[in-house]
């Protein structure tokens, strides 16, 4: 409730924003999901995953929140820049800019010796 209070006024903190970027992400995902008839893709070898994981993990969460939806919407999830451009309520053309940015953004925190934090 205090969430909604706070959009209103306009008062959003960050924890607001991220909060409701990731609910509606994945609200909008399960609709997509639901409209392809739940499609999965299967994953045969996990070695090593859980590290990649933990490094891909670390690397998300120094995005900015929008940024992160959309590189995780388009590259983890698979959807096209086009549904993730509805998703977030952008033209393709800034949808496409805005992951142009996310991807520089990982990459300049990715140092060859490991974090760049």
């Amino acid at each position: 409730m205090r969430l909604v209070q706070e959009a209103r006024n306009g008062d959003f903190t960050e924890v607001g924003v991220g909060w409701m970027v990731t609910v509606v992400r994945n609200r909008f995902i399960d609709h997509l999901r639901a409209a392809r008839g739940g499609e999965r893709v299967e994953v045969e070898d996990l070695a090593g995953a859980e590290v990649q994981f933990d490094e891909s993990a670390w690397l998300v969460a120094k995005l900015h929140p929008i940024e992160r939806l959309v590189l995780v919407a388009h590259h983890v999830d698979g959807f096209p820049v086009a549904d993730v451009a509805r998703m977030i309520g952008r033209s393709e053309h800034a949808t496409e800019s805005l992951l142009a940015r996310a991807r520089a953004t990982a990459r300049r925190k990715i140092t060859p010796g490991g974090r760049n934090e």
